[in-house]
């Protein structure tokens, strides 16, 4: 039988090696320029990033809570997207 991954409905599989997310979630140059384009804001840059490689990765968007955190951090070093504090680590005055 087929794992979970590799169905007609694929998943994020329970762990992700630091090779898969080089390999399947890090940006190309062409990605990030494309990006910038549409995007304004760097949390709008990070999300659309997120979706476009969960994309690649899953053929289809993923609902942002089965986002592994490990994806939204594959990115180059070089050009960093910023992820921003979960909303629950936020200071509200």
């Amino acid at each position: 039988m087929a794992s979970i991954e590799r169905t007609a409905y694929p998943r994020f599989p329970r762990l992700l090696t630091t090779l898969d997310l080089q390999r399947f979630f890090s940006p190309t140059p062409d990605e990030l320029g494309w990006v910038d384009k549409p995007a304004r804001g760097t949390t709008q840059r990070l999300a659309l990033m997120v979706q476009l490689k969960c994309f690649q990765y899953l053929h289809h968007f993923a609902a942002v809570d089965q986002i592994p955190p490990e994806v939204p951090r594959a990115t180059p070093r070089n050009r960093p997207l910023e992820v921003p504090a979960p909303a629950s680590a936020r200071k509200v005055s």
